[in-house]
């Protein structure tokens, strides 16, 4: 099952051009207990969810949907 480790995360999320710094730390703190063992498609998936949800966080739907893209394209390479 492929992973993502924490470096190819954040090399990722800054070629996403609608995501800021500030937004990207967020992201990578918000994954961090997921990204001790690599980053999981299913852990991914089940983090977006629970983002998607929360309104009083600093991303925005459509910038996180850009992020679940990105991401998403990555595990379907390593398939």
């Amino acid at each position: 099952m492929p992973r993502i480790n924490k470096e190819k995360l954040n090399e990722l999320l800054k070629v996403i051009p609608d995501i800021s710094q500030e937004e990207r730390v967020y992201l990578m703190k918000e994954f961090e207990k997921s990204l001790v063992d690599g980053l999981s498609e299913y852990k991914f998936e089940e983090k977006v969810k629970q983002l998607l949800n929360n309104r009083k966080d600093i991303i925005d739907d459509f910038e996180l949907r850009k992020v679940k893209e990105k991401i998403s394209e990555e595990f379907k390479k390593d398939k």
